[in-house]
């Protein structure tokens, strides 16, 4: 089973589209934990996903179930897959060190050049001054770490330069998601933007596969996958070794 662990509806970062609604509620070790014993019946394998609000701010939380997660291992001999979804803002060098030891692969959410477009603090100041400077530190650390975006209606005309702003940072792996909401105000026209965009990163695509550039962009990889493996496409994906 994959359990996501929403463990805080809590952020630092007020993002114009983000649909977790804020608030003061947050997971419990308890909870937690029986989560952990639910995922675990009729399998020997459990994938656990630390969900948001921004994840890190419930730290010690991560370490607990970790912590909580390899006593079992030691005991039972089950296997956990980790992985954390996180604005990035936080990050620091303990934790990428904790992270690279529990093998717990990190979702670093970064828009690029569209980051204080749409990613501001709550006061209104944008994000990107210091989320900038955290990125060659995670990929020290990780460096297959996914570099993940949001495309809205406001910023689709930054979309290619965002793929080539993750990509020359030295991300290699890179997942562009659209803002789903239904507030957002997507129109036929806005559709022809993306479009374009589109076609903009797939010369890059091309670009730097010809170079033998190790690179992968979900939006794309996906569906060529789908051409190629037809309903079968997301078996790998669904498996999280």
């Amino acid at each position: 089973m994959q359990l996501t662990l929403h463990v805080t509806n809590q952020c630092n970062l007020n993002c114009k589209y983000c649909f977790v609604e804020h608030g003061p509620e947050r997971m419990s070790r308890e909870v937690a934990f029986a989560a952990i014993k639910l995922g675990m019946k009729n399998t020997d394998t459990t994938g656990i996903l630390f969900y948001g609000g921004e994840p890190l701010l419930e730290r010690q939380l991560i370490y607990d179930v970790v912590d909580y997660t390899k006593s079992i291992k030691k005991k039972a001999g089950h296997t956990f897959y980790y992985k954390m979804t996180t604005n990035g803002t936080l990050v620091d060098e303990e934790f990428l060190k904790f992270a690279k030891g529990a093998n717990l692969t990190i979702g670093f959410s970064c828009d690029g050049t569209a980051q204080d477009d749409c990613r501001k603090f709550h006061d209104g100041t944008g994000s990107l001054n210091v989320l900038e400077p955290k990125i060659p530190l995670l990929l020290k650390y990780q460096p297959y770490a996914i570099g993940m975006s949001v495309v809205d209606p406001a910023t689709l005309d930054k979309s290619s330069e965002i793929v080539r702003f993750l990509f020359n940072k030295g991300f290699r792996y890179i997942h562009m998601g659209v803002n789903y909401c239904k507030t957002a105000p997507w129109t036929k026209e806005r559709f022809s933007v993306l479009e374009r965009e589109y076609k903009k990163i797939a010369e890059m695509y091309i670009n730097w596969t010809r170079a033998e550039e190790k690179f992968y962009f979900s939006s794309f990889d996906m569906k060529i996958l789908s051409h190629l493996k037809s309903d079968k496409y997301n078996t790998d994906r669904a498996r999280w070794g």
